[in-house]
């Protein structure tokens, strides 16, 4: 992966969820379509977590905490993460994360280079390979998004 790929997946990416939240409120962010689905609210709070991985492995400033990111972990629990950030925090930290992110991607000259994996990354064998799992990672959950921006009976954003 080149760094304009990485570039311009992750801008491809942020605005893409950027538009699926558009004119969400709070109360909006923390519903839920039916029970064990993930509100807006995590989702987004997800994505804002996993880009504090996303920032580690850049060696790159985060802008959570530890314990900011570990109220959307991958184990949903609504009550702590709403909580622990409101829709608006969590907005704040999406455009701060991003900025942080393309900031570090300029400076880093590694994307080819071996990655140590673990876990859900342990076959990365670049870090061009993880960061196209975090960028298919982001993807994902910007399609949930827009499916329950759908549900809330707002219009599509992707057209």
């Amino acid at each position: 992966m080149t760094r304009d790929n990485a570039f311009r997946l992750f801008n491809f990416s942020h605005r893409t969820v950027m538009m699926n939240i558009e004119d969400i409120t709070e109360a909006e962010s923390l519903l839920s379509p039916l029970a064990g689905i993930n509100s807006m609210h995590w989702i987004l709070g997800h994505i804002v977590a996993t880009r504090r991985s996303m920032l580690k492995m850049l060696g790159a400033e985060m802008h959570w905490t530890i314990e900011d990111a570990k109220a959307f972990s991958r184990a949903p629990d609504a009550a702590v993460g709403s909580a622990q950030k409101s829709w608006p925090q969590i907005i704040d930290g999406l455009e701060d994360s991003f900025t942080r992110v393309n900031a570090a991607l300029k400076g880093f000259d590694k994307l080819d280079e071996p990655a140590p994996g673990e876990g859900i990354l342990a076959d990365s064998e670049t870090y061009g390979d993880r960061f196209a799992f975090y960028f298919g990672h982001e993807a994902y959950h910007a399609g949930q998004l827009g499916t329950l921006r759908r549900l809330l009976g707002k219009p599509g954003q992707i057209k």
